[in-house]
């Protein structure tokens, strides 16, 4: 029997702790740790904003989810010890988050390693958190989007308002001078674009999101808004992409956001992962837990997150 538990310490405190679920690729890593193919299937923690529940196999009892539904990173384990407790041996891996900044952890998964190629990690990469205002050019009545403060946010403290917009003459913009988009070209046709935000409008609209290459080469994305009010995460496969022109994902220069519901939206982040095709039995997500209450990472404060896996290898075998 093997049983795991995260656990989250903030100054030294318990504040959280959610039993997790072994993934269908985590019970071949596991295997492969103990027969030493593989030197060790806790390499790093990621944590997430994603609060849909695990998808189970109803014959295997293993999650099907290959990984977070919305990471925002991993903190690599850098601590683990044996503890013997209730007859159980019990394994703890250790990973602190020490970034600055302050989010909500609805989810936490288990990872072998961090980097599955020299490109591109299966932690994918943040295209924008919206929290940085200056990085955008405003035209028209875009002009009256800012930051706002909500307790719904869980990507910092604060949501982007976006009101009506047209992107003809209406639009937020941004200039990648460092070359933060180019990191969009290293992902596949299959990878999925995710976007997180809030609505507080109660009919479907949509957000769209425009990759230049230049003035004449472009991709179109275009995320659905659920039509029910409240937080929500949405997904695009990078090859749904309208193309417009000749451009190259690997030269984008410049995006535009706008969207035309009535109402106005706010967005909270967007990044690219790694597609739900990864079946990775060697680097791919060992488990998965969803937390019934959100832990709070505070901003400029380090919270500990601990990964304990009860063994039972003390009843011998009949």
């Amino acid at each position: 029997m093997i049983t795991g538990i995260y656990r989250f310490y903030c100054n030294d405190e318990l504040i959280a702790e959610q039993k997790n679920a072994l993934t269908e690729n985590g019970r071949t890593i596991a295997i492969k740790s103990l027969l030493g193919i593989i030197p060790n299937f806790a390499g790093s923690i990621a944590y997430g904003i994603g609060d849909k529940a695990n998808s189970i196999n109803p014959t295997t009892k293993l999650v099907t989810d290959k990984s977070l539904q919305f990471e925002l990173g991993r903190a690599a384990v850098i601590g683990s010890s044996l503890d013997i407790s209730n007859n159980n041996d019990v394994l703890i891996y250790t990973a602190t988050l020490t970034d600055p900044y302050q989010y909500q952890i609805y989810e936490v998964g288990l990872f072998p390693s961090q980097v599955r190629n020299a490109n591109v990690g299966l932690a994918g990469s943040t295209i924008f958190d919206f929290d940085r205002v200056d990085l955008f050019n405003k035209f028209g009545t875009a002009s009256g989007s800012f930051l706002v403060e909500a307790v719904e946010a869980r990507i910092g403290t604060s949501l982007f308002y976006l009101p009506t917009t047209d992107g003809v003459n209406s639009y937020i913009s941004y200039g990648a001078t460092d070359n933060t988009l180019s990191v969009i070209g290293n992902y596949s046709s299959q990878d999925t674009f995710r976007l997180a935000g809030f609505d507080i409008n109660t009919q479907s609209s949509s957000v769209n999101f425009r990759f230049y290459t230049d003035s004449l080469n472009y991709y179109d994305l275009v995320f659905p808004i659920p039509s029910a009010s409240g937080y929500y995460l949405s997904e695009i496969q990078k090859g749904a992409a309208v193309i417009n022109g000749n451009p190259s994902w690997n030269t984008i220069t410049s995006s535009r956001i706008w969207q035309n519901s009535a109402s106005p939206i706010y967005l909270d982040g967007l990044r690219i992962d790694i597609g739900s095709y990864v079946i990775d039995t060697t680097t791919g997500m060992v488990s998965r837990a969803t937390l019934p209450s959100p832990v709070r990472k505070p901003a400029g404060i380090p919270l500990t997150i601990e990964y304990s896996l009860a063994i039972d290898f003390n009843h011998g075998v009949a």
